[in-house]
């Protein structure tokens, strides 16, 4: 992953709202596979996935997201987020 690529993804994980802003508008989250509980299955556009996301974070006080590893995989750049619970 680029250096570029690599600060973009430590600054969407350090500020959530730096991280929509870099959501395309179409973005797509689909659930179908890990539903959630009190949420649709899949959610279409920045605004939609804002929205729900928001309501889901939204049920604890506190929260973060801690970066796992940065790699390559096939043609895709992807980055795998850890999960810190509030537990």
């Amino acid at each position: 992953m680029s250096r570029e690529n690599v600060e973009l993804a430590r600054r969407g994980i350090e500020n959530v709202d730096v991280f929509w802003s870099m959501l395309d508008e179409y973005v797509v989250w689909d659930l179908r596979a890990s539903p959630l509980p009190d949420l649709d299955r899949v959610y279409f556009g920045r605004d939609e996935v804002i929205r729900a996301s928001r309501h889901y974070w939204g049920t604890w006080d506190d929260y973060g997201v801690e970066a796992e590893d940065f790699n390559r995989r096939g043609p895709e750049r992807r980055h795998r987020p850890s999960r810190t619970w509030p537990w």
